[in-house]
C-alpha cells in the first residue's frame, strides 16, 4: 500500500518529469521544474530511503561528484570566481536527481507498468506540444535564422531534450504497452523535432535510436512467427495507425514551415551546416575549444577546474574563442582531467554492463553519440535519462517475474 507521502513523491516526480522542458529564465538559472525536483529529492531524501544500498551501488559516481567539487573548489580559491561552483553545484544537484529517480523503485514495483505507461503518455506529450507550438508560432527564439528552439533557450537543448525523452518513451514502452507502433510514433515525432533544431548532434543520434527500432522490429517480427499470429492481421492494423500519423505530421510540418519558410532552403541550410563544419576543419576545432586540450596539457592529469573561461587568452593570445568545450568527453578530460573521465566512464560502463538486452545497449549509446560534439553532462534531462536506464534493469526484471515470462 502507498501512502500518503509516497503519493507525494510520485506526483512531485511526475509533475518535475512534465516541467522539464519548460525555459522561462536564461541558462544558468535554476528553472521550475530544478525546484520541482529539489523539493521531490528533499521528500525522497527523509521518506525512510535505504541511502546506504544508494552509496554502495553508486560510489563510483559518488566520488566523481566529490572529485569535480574538490577541482573547482581548487580553482575558485586561486581565482576567486562564482562560476567554478556553479559547475560543482550543476553535478551535485544531478546526482541528487539521480538518487530521488532510482529511489522510485520502492513506490512503483507494485504497478510497474502503470507507472511506465504514464511516462510513455507524458513523454509523447511533450514532444508533440514542442511540434504543434512550433507550427502554430510559440517558438521561443530562431537561432542562426532557421533553427527553432522549441520551449528551450538554444537548439541544442531541445535536441538533447527530444533524444533523451523519445528514449525513455521507447523504453516505458517495452516494460508496459510493449506495441511496435507505439515506437514508430516516437521515432516520427523526433525525426521531426530534428529537422527543426537541425543539430548535426542530434542527428547521430537519431540515427543509432533508428537502428535500435530496425533491429527491435525484426525480433518482433520474427517472434510473432513463432508464436504463429496472424502477421498479415499485425502489419494492416500497424501499418494504416503509422501511415495515418506520419501523414497527419509530415502535412502540418509542410503546411506551416512553408507559410514561414521556404522548405528547401530550410533543408539546404542544414546540408550547408554539414559542409561548413567539413570546410572549417582548424577554425571549426578552435570554436569548440579543442585547442585547449593541445595548448595547455599540463591539466589533463588533474583537471583545470570548470569556469572562468575568459582565463585562457591571458595565457595565450592565440586563444581566439574561450567558450565552453563543445564535447561532453573532451570537456571532462580538460576540466576534471584523466582521474575525473576516468571515474564518468566507469560509471556509465558499469550501467551499461547492467543492461543485459542487446538491443536496449543500442539505445543507450544514442545519447553518446549526441556527446561528441556538445557538453551535456550538466544537463540534468542526461541525469534523468540515466535513472531510467537503471530503473528498467532493475523493473523489468521484476515485471517478467510477476507476468511469469
Amino acid at each position: 500500500m502507498i501512502l500518503k507521502q509516497e503519493k507525494l513523491i510520485i506526483f512531485l516526480f511526475f509533475l518535475f518529469f512534465t516541467s522539464s522542458p519548460f525555459y522561462l529564465w536564461e541558462s544558468g538559472f535554476p528553472q521550475i521544474y530544478h525546484i520541482i525536483g529539489f523539493v521531490f529529492f528533499v521528500l525522497t531524501l527523509f521518506n525512510n530511503i535505504n541511502k546506504q544500498k544508494f552509496i554502495s551501488e553508486y560510489k563510483v559516481v559518488l566520488l566523481f561528484v566529490f572529485y569535480v567539487s574538490g577541482v573547482n573548489l581548487t580553482f575558485f580559491l586561486l581565482y576567486k570566481k562564482a562560476s567554478f561552483l556553479l559547475s560543482s553545484l550543476y553535478y551535485i544537484y544531478n546526482v541528487c536527481i539521480l538518487f530521488a529517480t532510482v529511489s522510485l523503485e520502492k513506490y512503483i514495483e507494485l504497478d510497474v507498468q502503470k507507472f511506465f505507461r504514464k511516462i510513455y503518455n507524458i513523454s509523447i506529450m511533450l514532444l508533440t506540444l514542442e511540434i504543434f507550438m512550433i507550427l502554430f508560432g510559440f517558438n521561443k527564439f530562431m537561432y542562426d535564422g532557421n533553427r527553432f528552439t522549441g520551449t528551450f533557450n538554444d537548439p541544442n537543448q531541445f535536441g538533447h531534450f527530444t533524444i533523451w525523452i523519445s528514449i525513455i518513451a521507447l523504453l516505458s514502452n517495452k516494460i508496459s504497452y510493449n506495441k511496435w507502433s507505439f515506437n514508430i510514433i516516437v521515432i516520427s515525432l523526433l525525426i521531426i523535432t530534428t529537422i527543426f533544431n537541425l543539430s548535426r548532434s542530434t542527428t547521430l543520434a537519431v540515427f543509432m535510436i533508428i537502428i535500435y527500432i530496425i533491429f527491435d522490429s525484426l525480433v518482433r517480427l520474427k517472434k510473432q512467427k513463432e508464436q504463429g499470429i496472424n502477421l498479415q492481421k499485425f502489419k494492416k492494423s500497424n501499418i494504416v495507425i503509422i501511415n495515418l500519423i506520419i501523414f497527419m505530421l509530415f502535412y502540418l510540418l509542410i503546411e506551416n514551415v512553408q507559410k514561414k519558410i521556404n522548405l528547401a532552403e530550410y533543408m539546404q541550410f542544414y546540408i550547408d551546416r554539414i559542409e561548413e563544419a567539413k570546410k572549417k576543419n582548424i577554425k571549426n576545432f578552435e570554436e569548440r575549444g579543442y585547442d585547449r586540450l593541445i595548448k595547455f596539457p599540463q591539466y589533463l592529469l588533474f583537471g583545470s577546474g570548470e569556469g572562468f573561461h575568459e582565463r585562457w587568452k591571458n595565457f595565450d593570445n592565440t586563444i581566439r574563442y574561450t567558450v565552453e568545450i563543445h564535447s561532453t568527453f573532451a570537456g571532462i578530460l580538460f576540466y576534471y582531467g584523466i582521474i575525473g573521465l576516468s571515474l564518468f566512464f566507469y560509471f556509465i560502463i558499469k550501467i551499461f554492463r547492467n543492461i543485459k538486452d542487446l538491443l536496449l545497449k543500442f539505445l543507450f549509446m544514442a545519447p553518446f553519440l549526441y556527446s561528441i560534439s556538445t557538453y551535456n553532462s550538466r544537463n540534468t534531462m542526461f541525469w534523468i535519462g540515466i535513472s531510467f536506464f537503471i530503473l528498467y534493469s532493475k523493473l523489468s526484471r521484476l515485471n517478467k517475474a510477476k507476468n511469469g515470462s
